[in-house]
């Protein structure tokens, strides 16, 4: 059996292909519930690229490839929250819940000469690998409101987990303003994942700026 490809997704990711965020949440009193899903589809490939290792170890320098990288990864947040502090100006509420994560990365590879067992034909493949994972979550959430109006407002929300993965944890924060029918909202995302050393994954994270539209009912 030869030994395994290992990919730097760093050096051959740059491409988003899509990528979709919604979130749907409920209020009754102090009780509360959201679901929050993302889905993001990325590739990348480098011609002529020393990003691939064998068994660890790193492609001698007289050895490039062809390399291409897709990784398609989909989150599933679902939570319930109880709000302690509900005033005009700020809410803070505190949350448990799950969160899935499904993940898949699919490369393909072709070596510039023949390496160990990677000889003729065999100098070129592809392999899949999926992961899905459940993990429980607790954190808090709220916004902190601003202006004449308090038509201004600082949302947050922080969560922290574990199960399945070894660590799993998000952080939101930007400003908004809010109208008659709902709010224009403008954020930075980090959600960040650390694996159990058995996994296929060592470390998987997202971070950007999103804008987004909530609409009231």
């Amino acid at each position: 059996m030869p030994p395994s490809i290992s990919v730097n997704a760093d050096q051959l990711i740059g491409n988003l292909k899509f990528a979709f965020m919604g979130w749907f949440a409920a209020q009754k009193g102090p009780w509360g519930m959201f679901t929050d899903i993302i889905y993001v589809d990325v590739s990348g490939s480098k011609s002529s690229t020393r990003a691939l290792s064998i068994g660890g170890i790193t492609l001698p320098a007289s050895i490039t490839a062809d390399a291409n990288l897709d990784v398609k990864s989909t989150l599933w947040t679902i939570a319930g929250s109880y709000r302690f502090v509900a005033m005009p100006e700020t809410t803070f509420d505190v949350l448990a819940g799950a969160r899935d994560i499904v993940l898949k990365q699919s490369p393909d590879w072709q070596f510039s000469a023949d390496i160990g067992p990677f000889v003729g034909p065999g100098r070129q493949g592809s392999s899949s690998v999926r992961i899905d994972k459940w993990d429980a979550i607790i954190g808090a959430k709220g916004r902190f409101a601003f202006g004449d109006r308090r038509e201004w407002f600082v949302p947050y929300y922080f969560d922290v987990g574990t199960g399945e993965s070894q660590l799993t944890w998000q952080a939101i924060g930007g400003i908004g303003h809010s109208y008659s029918w709902g709010d224009l909202i403008a954020v930075c995302r980090y959600l960040d994942y650390h694996f159990k050393s058995d996994q296929a994954f060592a470390n998987f994270s997202l971070n950007g700026p999103a804008i987004g539209v909530a609409f009231h009912w």
